[in-house]
């Protein structure tokens, strides 16, 4: 009993910690430029994309897989981003910067997201899910889009850093996607809770898109990520 109670003090301190960490100062690195955007994009597809993404949620009556299903359906952001790149493959892989501390992380809050997404998959509002991690953003869109030879189209929110909004991995983020007709099934459960969550934009044929601009095609991202 000492022990376990010994154990959940030490964690305890441990996040705690965490919280008052000091994170990486965004402004000591410029933002990624529209030119320099498909060198990440491509450095990033050969160094971080997982081929053995699998990732399953599981609820009582329900297994969630990372993959798109159909062209069309919407794409959202489950969770709060920050205009962070601290710990970021991006950072320390194609900027140079190896130290940094830790990504945004707040325990309560990971609890409350993950409540949220067994939520929507045991109700079955949403088609996929997938968890934020290494490569960030984008990373997480390819590697849901290509296991069945899809695309999609994003737009990026002005509020933050292109670099950090596509690449930042701050933690306790779902990239979901929903079919159009449970998207009102969507927001409800949404709207019982205090995650955020934002529209990010459809699934497509093919063809990766940021902001209007096609940035890479599929068929060339699965090249790239099976090199």
């Amino acid at each position: 009993m000492e022990q376990q109670e010994s154990r959940q003090t030490l964690v305890s301190q441990s996040v705690e910690e965490m919280k008052e960490t000091k994170y990486f100062s965004i402004d000591a690195v410029e933002d990624v430029n529209d030119d320099e955007l498909i060198l990440v994009v491509k450095h990033l597809l050969r160094t971080c994309f997982n081929k053995q993404a699998s990732n399953q949620i599981e609820s009582e009556d329900s297994i969630m897989t990372i993959d798109f299903k159909n062209d069309g359906d919407l794409i959202y952001l489950v969770g709060n981003s920050t205009n962070d790149i601290a710990s970021s493959a991006y950072l320390y892989s194609y900027r140079g910067i190896e130290s940094s501390p830790s990504s945004a992380f707040d325990l309560d809050e990971e609890k409350e997201v993950l409540d949220v997404i067994t939520k929507l998959v045991s109700n079955k509002a949403i088609q996929s899910a997938h968890r934020l991690s290494k490569g960030g953003l984008f990373v997480a869109l390819a590697e849901s889009a290509m296991p069945r030879g899809l695309g999609f189209s994003i737009k990026t929110n002005s509020a933050f850093r292109k670099d950090a909004f596509l690449f930042g991995e701050t933690q306790s983020r779902f990239l979901v996607s929903i079919a159009p007709e449970k998207h009102n099934i969507f927001e409800a459960i949404i709207t019982e809770t205090d995650v955020k969550s934002s529209f990010l934009g459809k699934v497509k044929k093919e063809n990766f898109v940021v902001d209007s601009e096609i940035i890479i095609s599929t068929a060339e991202a699965k090249a790239l990520s099976i090199l």
